[in-house]
């Protein structure tokens, strides 16, 4: 029975009567009414079955990834600790050193750029004078490559001993250190004890850049005589020379002491980035949004099909005053 078109057809006879009637005091509840009510009670319960039915899949779906989204959202939540620990100490070293930062907001990019230019021109020189000379052009960029890469190398240099002059600026008795700083506090001892060995460094780096130097010299001489030999010769070690004056000047550890905890922060934050995007969290978090949704429509459903059947009742009864009345009464003592 469709009690959608049945509450149209439905007709209580009776006596006729005139004017405005209340309902019968003795009539109590038809079975019109009780039929109406269980139809009502029957709706809630009716769509929650279908709701059932209809969150099926996404139940199964949910349940399938439900293993994995756990191990998933466990270590998500874990490298959360983690993110805001490397924060922390991102932030404490960034306060800490960096009213000792030298090193210009953007001066790794030059950096860079001017130490690619310094390759690329090494480069370029050796591999035209191999080529002349007959190698083959692979085998000419190759050796070429080693060679500008050794020059440009030997340049680095200059971090340490630009590092071991900021180092003597530095030097802090420890006892007059900050409470802040004291995580640092090898950075304010002065000059390394082993500064002297950089010595060695240096001169192995002058033998590099004059190595490299004679050598082009030898082949653009053998080539193109001793003029060509002289100004290539003569780049080379300004290449080498170019290198370190380029590490002397973007050196600086505190900016690499910055630097570096950044590094770690942006490192764990992108990791726990990875960890929340997973294919199975992401999965079961749809198919679980999908259940929910499924559920709470059909809940909202059954209630309105349970007052949509309680206002058929109030329809069918409407349209049948001679048997019910027209309503009920006022009860004795209640107002207007």
């Amino acid at each position: 029975m469709d009690p959608f078109v049945d509450a149209e057809q439905i007709e209580l006879l009776g006596v006729q009567h005139t004017a405005v009637a209340l309902r019968p005091p003795e009539l109590g509840r038809t079975y019109l009414e009780d039929e109406f009510d269980e139809w009502a009670v029957e709706q809630p319960s009716s769509w929650a079955a279908e709701a059932e039915v209809a969150a099926r899949p996404s139940l199964v779906s949910a349940a399938k990834a439900q293993s994995l989204a756990s191990t998933a959202w466990d270590l998500s939540e874990r490298q959360t600790s983690v993110v805001d620990t490397v924060r922390g100490e991102y932030v404490k070293t960034m306060r800490a050193l960096a009213p000792f930062v030298r090193r210009e907001a953007h001066a790794k990019f030059w950096y860079l750029l001017r130490w690619g230019v310094l390759l690329g021109g090494d480069v370029a020189g050796i591999t035209g004078a191999a080529v002349l000379l007959g190698e083959i052009p692979d085998l000419a960029v190759m050796q070429a490559c080693s060679a500008g890469m050794a020059t440009v190398t030997a340049g680095l240099v200059g971090v340490d001993l630009k590092d071991l002059r900021l180092a003597a600026r530095r030097a802090t008795d420890p006892s007059d250190l900050a409470s802040e700083l004291q995580p640092w506090a090898h950075l304010f001892r002065g000059a390394d004890p082993g500064g002297a060995r950089v010595k060695t460094v240096v001169l192995a780096a002058l033998a590099i850049g004059l190595t490299v130097g004679v050598a082009i010299f030898g082949l653009r001489a053998s080539v193109e005589g001793g003029v060509s030999g002289l100004v290539f010769g003569g780049l080379a070690a300004a290449f080498a020379a170019a290198s370190f004056v380029n590490t002397w000047w973007y050196a600086d550890e505190m900016a690499d002491q910055i630097d570096q905890a950044r590094t770690r922060y942006e490192t764990e934050l992108k990791r726990q980035q990875q960890l929340a995007g997973r294919p199975e969290l992401s999965a079961y978090q749809g198919a679980a949004e999908e259940r929910d949704s499924m559920i709470r429509e059909h809940q909202l459903r059954g209630a309105a099909a349970k007052s949509a059947i309680t206002a058929l009742k109030h329809r069918a009864l409407r349209r049948n005053p001679q048997v019910v009345g027209h309503g009920i009464g006022k009860s004795d003592g209640a107002t207007a």
